[in-house]
């Protein structure tokens, strides 16, 4: 069982090292901006969630399923750490809560994580599609199988599995589906088109 994922967020390609973690790896450049006022100090946060969004990381398909899926994710970015979890997230530059004190649950649209609903949710497996289909792959190939994971969790829900991407239960209304902004058909990039998630 999985009980956490660890997320290398940092660089451009998988060759980027983890920063910070000993052993000869390259220190973290963490800083911090403090306000000074008169009798007491301030220190402005680090936009993290932008930092995220804006990441290559963030842009690659594969990654989509360890971002939404992830149970507990300690997320390595280029000069910082963060810990995530379905209830909080902790950052090094924050204190964390202290021990017995109840934690909210988190916004799912913020914290982009992925809770099954019990019954079938065609906005919110509409919604993970959309996000999913915003980045790239290496292989268009890939495309499906890149997502299988999330469809695999909601098959609880959705009777009749999936077909190609598309709920069995709402297929009609699934191929009704039209998209935000203008789209290029994909191609794939083999003979065989068995396992290939259409346009």
């Amino acid at each position: 069982m999985r009980t956490g994922t660890i997320i290398a967020r940092g660089g451009n390609d998988s060759h980027y090292e983890l920063r910070g973690i000993g052993g000869g790896s390259k220190p973290r450049q963490f800083h911090q901006h403090v306000l000074q006022f008169y009798v007491t100090s301030f220190v402005l946060l680090n936009d993290s969630l932008d930092a995220e969004r804006s990441s290559f990381w963030n842009t690659r398909g594969w990654t989509y399923q360890e971002k939404i899926m992830s149970c507990r994710a300690l997320v390595f970015a280029k000069n910082a750490v963060t810990w995530r979890c379905q209830r909080n997230a902790w950052r090094e530059d924050l204190t964390g809560d202290t021990e017995g004190v109840e934690c909210p649950q988190p916004k799912i649209a913020s914290f982009d994580l992925f809770v099954p609903y019990s019954w079938p949710n065609l906005f919110q497996w509409m919604y993970v599609i959309q996000k999913y289909n915003r980045r790239n792959l290496s292989f268009e190939g890939d495309r499906l199988a890149a997502v299988t994971g999330i469809g695999s969790t909601l098959s609880t829900s959705f009777v009749g599995d999936l077909y190609y991407g598309l709920p069995r239960l709402f297929f009609d209304n699934s191929l009704l589906c039209q998209p935000n902004s203008p789209v290029n058909r994909r191609v794939g990039d083999s003979e065989d088109m068995q396992e290939y998630l259409p346009s």
